[in-house]
């Protein structure tokens, strides 16, 4: 008989001391706390990108929808570029 599979829960986003969610919050290559956070904006759909610098201080880009569409586009073709491509031989495995 086959195990039913249970729906996986929502994981509750960690979220700011004024409620707004972090859509990501982890470390950079360096060690460095990175996070992306929503923005309080009421004027536009925006995110804080929280970058820490190994001295403590902060860089803060604010990016609005269309600017967060060219960031995740660089960062598709980055991770695209330094992903090792697999030929029809090594699909299977």
């Amino acid at each position: 008989m086959e195990e039913e599979t249970k729906p996986k829960r929502r994981v509750p986003r960690k979220k700011c001391s004024r409620g707004f969610p972090y859509y990501l919050d982890t470390k950079d290559s360096y060690g460095n706390p990175l996070q992306i956070k929503k923005s309080s904006s009421a004027e536009m759909a925006a995110v804080w990108i929280i970058c820490k610098t190994s001295e403590g201080a902060d860089w803060l880009p604010h990016v609005n929808v269309a600017k967060a569409k060219q960031v995740i586009r660089a960062l598709q073709k980055f991770v695209d570029d330094h992903t090792e491509k697999k030929g029809p031989k090594d699909a299977a495995g």
